[in-house]
């Protein structure tokens, strides 16, 4: 039970990390867009 808690826990904390990337990669586009569209 231990393992498999240990593997849920895992697994949540990559997909967190991944979501919170995800995320940020996606604000840091449309600032870089807003910020090229601004310059021009």
């Amino acid at each position: 039970m231990v393992v498999a808690q240990f593997e849920i826990f895992v697994l949540l904390s990559v997909v967190f990390l991944f979501f919170v990337h995800a995320f940020h990669a996606t604000i840091s586009i449309r600032c870089w867009f807003a910020i090229d569209i601004a310059i021009r």
